[in-house]
C-alpha cells in the first residue's frame, strides 16, 4: 500500500470512529489478507473495510442492508454499525467477533468436535437459505438481476474471455471439454423458481470458533441470490484445495484432499444435495475455471493456477473424486 492510500485510509478510519462515537486512539492493524478490499482491525473490537476503488467492484455496497436480515433471521454474522462513502471511498464499520478462523485449527480437533462444527455449519446456511429473493444474481451488489439461475450463469460464464490459441494442448482439451459440458447441461437450471441468500466464500478462513462454537461467518463481499445448492461450490472448492486458502505456514496441515468434510456436510444438510446436484454443481463451478484461466492468460498469477484448474477438472469432472466422496467411496 503507498503513502497516499495510508494517508486516505486514516483520515476514512478517524471519520468513521469519529462519527459513530468511538474513540478514535485504539490501535490500527491492517489485515494482509483482502485481496478485494482494505481491511483494518480497530482496537481488536472494530473491523473497518474500506473499497479498492481501483478493482472497480462496489462490493460493500448494500451489505448493511442485508446483514440486517441476516442478523434478525438468526445469523450468526458480524453486525454492522455503518457503511458509508467519505472521499469517494465507500467503507464499512462493524463490530469484530471473538474466535479463531477455523481455519487455523480444525486439524487438531477431534472427529466428534469436527462433526459438531460442520452441524453448526449447516445449520447457519439453512438460515442463510431461508432469506428468499424472486430474481438471481450471482454478485448482488453489481445490481444486474436475471428471471432464472440458468440466465445468471450463462451470463456470467463467457469462453470468450480466454485466449483459445494461446493455450497450451493440455489446457485445450480442458476448456473444450468444459465448453462441451456447459452447452449440454446448463438447462437442468431452468427449474428454479426463487433465489436464496448465498454466502459465496464460505470456507474456513471465513468461519470464527469459539470453545468448539461458531460465533460468526464473516466476508459477504461475494454474496448472491441464486438456488441453495449454489452454496457449496465454494465449500467443496476448499475442501479439494485447501492450501489455495490457508495460510503458508498452515498448510502441511491441509496436506490433500478433505473427503470426510464433504461427508459432513452431506450429512447436516442432505436437503441441499438434491437430484442433479453434481450435475448441477459442475455447471455452476465452469464460471470458476473460465475466471482462473483468464486470470493467468492476464498475468494476474501464474501457470501453477492454470495447472490447479486442470486438477479440479480431473478431480470434480473426469475422475469423481467428489462423486465418491458423497456415495461414501473411501478409496480415492
Amino acid at each position: 500500500m503507498n503513502k497516499k492510500e495510508q494517508l486516505i485510509d486514516k483520515s476514512i478510519i478517524k471519520q468513521a470512529l469519529t462519527k459513530n462515537n468511538l474513540p478514535v486512539d485504539l490501535t490500527i492493524k491492517k489485515y494482509n489478507s483482502g485481496q478485494t478490499n482494505r481491511v483494518y482491525n480497530i482496537g481488536n473490537k472494530y473491523i473497518v473495510k474500506i473499497e479498492n476503488k481501483e478493482r472497480k467492484e462496489n462490493c460493500l455496497k448494500g451489505q448493511k442492508k442485508i446483514s440486517e436480515k441476516l442478523i434478525m433471521a438468526g445469523a450468526k454474522t458480524p453486525k454492522i454499525i455503518q457503511e458509508a462513502v467519505y472521499k469517494g471511498h465507500r467503507y464499512l464499520i462493524m463490530e469484530k467477533l471473538p474466535g479463531q478462523n477455523l481455519s487455523h485449527i480444525w486439524w487438531k480437533k477431534s472427529k466428534k468436535e469436527k462433526e459438531s462444527i460442520i452441524e453448526q455449519l449447516a445449520k447457519q446456511l439453512k438460515i442463510y437459505h431461508s432469506i428468499k429473493f424472486k430474481d438471481f444474481s450471482l454478485r448482488a451488489f453489481r445490481g444486474k438481476v436475471f428471471p432464472t439461475m440458468k440466465e445468471a450463469i450463462i451470463s456470467d460464464t463467457d469462453f470468450n474471455d480466454i485466449d483459445y490459441e494461446k493455450l497450451k494442448p493440455e489446457y485445450k482439451k480442458m476448456i473444450n471439454y468444459l465448453k462441451d459440458y456447459f452447452k449440454e447441461n446448463v438447462d437442468i437450471l431452468d427449474s428454479d423458481k426463487h433465489s436464496v441468500f448465498v454466502h459465496n466464500d464460505v470456507h474456513f478462513e471465513n468461519i470464527l470458533v469459539k470453545d468448539n462454537k461458531i460465533v460468526g461467518i464473516i466476508d459477504i463481499d461475494r454474496w448472491s441470490r441464486a438456488n441453495p445448492d449454489y452454496e457449496i461450490h465454494k465449500i467443496f472448492e476448499f475442501f479439494h484445495s485447501p492450501m489455495k486458502f490457508v495460510e503458508p505456514r498452515l498448510e502441511h496441515h491441509y496436506p490433500g484432499l478433505m473427503t470426510e468434510e464433504v461427508k459432513m456436510v452431506k450429512k447436516y444438510y442432505p436437503e441441499i444435495f438434491g437430484k442433479d446436484f453434481l450435475t448441477r454443481y459442475r455447471v455452476c463451478y465452469v464460471q470458476t475455471l473460465i475466471w482462473l484461466v483468464n486470470c493467468c492468460q492476464s498475468g494476474r498469477w501464474s501457470e501453477n493456477v492454470m495447472k490447479y484448474a486442470l486438477e479440479i477438472v480431473e478431480n470434480v469432472y473426469t475422475d469423481d473424486w467428489l462423486k465418491k466422496a458423497l456415495d461414501g467411496d473411501n478409496r480415492k
